[in-house]
């Protein structure tokens, strides 16, 4: 059994209201939202008119948690105190108009919306805000003639009993396919169980069926969609063996975050 996994995150909420601080334009943070690869690197950008007297921050506010100090520059010793004991996954770069953060070998525990400060005498304010997101992109080489299943697993105690579930296919020409509620897209919700699977399968798997899959969940206005995992195929001189290959695609709900996994068994 082979077993692959993917992660996103996506944002449930702003920041902290009970928190007395001030969103302000003395700062500027120009990406709303930033993506990078799970176990990579990425660069929180934020910028102001000048880079004055005074102490800088970096904190991090994931849903249903306090929010976290990840750096803390301060001025009057000239010098970055990090947090995590210090970490060296954090590294702050400083000039006339800028205070960015960079953190590595990102995991799931970096997920969240990352605010940069200045702390004055009498205030704390912050700019507008950047969320991290992990993604990851699989490749999954089919063998033409075997059975696939993509199966979808909402849990009803976040999205409810969700009827608005589709399948989307973005074949290797580019033309994307919406695949409904079919004989091959099937809904099932266990009694009291609190997930309902639905399920798309391809059987024989054929050139036709090669491209990229996503399972879409309307909700609240919305369409919740994953970054997809492809399909390519590959030709095989072993037909005594007719293998039937599932790919879960989970939706559930943490405290802290919304995740989505993929996992394949064969």
């Amino acid at each position: 059994m082979h077993k692959m996994y993917y992660y996103y995150y996506y944002e449930l909420c702003s920041f902290v209201p009970f928190i007395d601080v001030s969103l302000t334009d003395v700062f500027m943070q120009p990406h709303r939202s930033v993506r990078a690869q799970l176990g990579g690197s990425v660069n929180l950008e934020c910028h102001m008119k000048v880079f004055s007297q005074y102490s800088y921050i970096w904190i991090k506010h994931s849903q249903g948690e306090l929010p976290e100090t990840i750096v803390f520059w301060s001025h009057n010793e000239g010098r970055t105190h990090k947090a995590n004991d210090g970490s060296t996954r954090y590294q702050v770069m400083t000039s006339l108009s800028s205070f960015n953060l960079s953190i590595t070998h990102l995991d799931t525990s970096d997920l969240g919306t990352y605010y940069c400060g200045v702390v004055k005498p009498d205030d704390i304010l912050f700019g507008n805000g950047t969320e991290v997101c992990l993604t990851g992109d699989y490749t999954f080489q089919m063998p033409y003639g075997d059975d696939v299943t993509l199966e979808c697993v909402i849990n009803r105690t976040v999205f409810g009993n969700a009827r608005q579930v589709f399948w989307i296919h973005r074949t290797i020409g580019g033309s994307y396919q919406t695949i409904r509620s079919t004989h091959e897209n099937q809904r099932k919700c266990a009694g009291e169980s609190q997930e309902c699977v639905y399920s798309l399968q391809k059987k024989n798997f054929s050139f036709q069926d090669v491209g990229t899959y996503y399972c879409a969940l309307v909700s609240c206005g919305e369409v919740i969609l994953g970054n997809g995992t492809e399909f390519t195929g590959k030709l095989t001189d072993n037909h005594k063996y007719h293998h039937h290959y599932i790919l879960y695609l989970v939706i559930f709900y943490l405290p802290k975050n919304v995740f989505l996994l993929y996992h394949l068994t064969v």
